[in-house]
């Protein structure tokens, strides 16, 4: 006997954006609203994002883009960034949490979609203790291509946009660091009960169907519980908590 699904009460948050019937007349299906998308480099994650958002409602925070204004800014900080980027290395953990966060607080009553964050279980564990400030994300969504593809899309893009951090020996870098500091928060998500697996490797429209129609069977609430992350800001501060995390007054916004 197939199992039935109990799905949550709508609520104003959880529907859709626009709020309008679906085909067939009814009140459409309660989705998640925070959510982080995961995939290695070159599987189309910021194409898929810009799509999603756009059809969810959600606040696209794009962390690679961020990192990319800092470095055109020439600041300071944009160059040490550019120089890392070159080496096909990834910003520093804190850089980019400092980046991030304020995009999450502003977000959060609208509903946000993450974009190049968490990379790694010190930013799953720092996201997570952020929760007492800024709404839990509610599930991860993971586009799955063959390693080989991304590495061709990518030579491909380097050769159309004569991008720094498209190069064949920082692309090799790239997806070697996906493997040993992505694939573990693609573990603690699924070990929360909070991944959906999407084949991404078709045309980006039919992904984003297939990513909405996995998210209406789950309903809005998704299934993080505050306890799962209860104990993720245990483990954070149990590791010395390398990203430091503020209080909710040390929080600011900027516009």
């Amino acid at each position: 006997m197939a199992r039935r699904i109990e799905r949550p009460e709508r609520s104003t948050e959880d529907s859709s954006p626009d709020g309008a019937l679906s085909t067939d007349g009814s009140l459409p299906s309660p989705r998640p609203r925070r959510l982080v998308l995961l995939a290695r480099p070159g599987a189309g994650k910021s194409t898929q994002s810009r799509l999603l958002a756009t059809r969810l409602g959600l606040h696209h925070i794009d962390t690679g883009a961020r990192l990319r204004r800092e470095v055109a800014s020439g600041s300071a900080i944009g160059k040490a960034i550019g120089s890392v980027l070159e080496l096909g290395l990834l910003a520093s953990d804190e850089l980019v949490f400092d980046l991030v966060r304020p995009a999450l607080v502003e977000a959060d009553d609208r509903g946000y979609l993450l974009d190049g964050f968490p990379r790694n279980l010190s930013q799953a564990h720092a996201l997570a203790a952020l929760v007492p400030v800024v709404s839990r994300p509610q599930m991860a969504v993971l586009l799955e291509v063959d390693p080989g593809e991304c590495r061709r899309r990518l030579l491909a893009r380097a050769a159309l946009e004569h991008r720094v951090d498209d190069t064949s020996a920082t692309i090799t870098t790239r997806l070697d660091e996906y493997e040993r500091e992505t694939v573990p928060v693609i573990s603690w998500f699924e070990g929360l009960g909070a991944l959906i697996r999407v084949d991404g490797s078709g045309r980006p429209e039919e992904v984003t169907e297939q990513i909405v129609r996995q998210l209406e069977r789950i309903g809005g609430a998704g299934p993080l519980s505050a306890q799962s992350f209860d104990e993720a800001r245990v483990v954070h501060g149990r590791n010395g908590g390398s990203i430091p995390v503020p209080s909710a007054g040390d929080i600011r916004v900027h516009g």
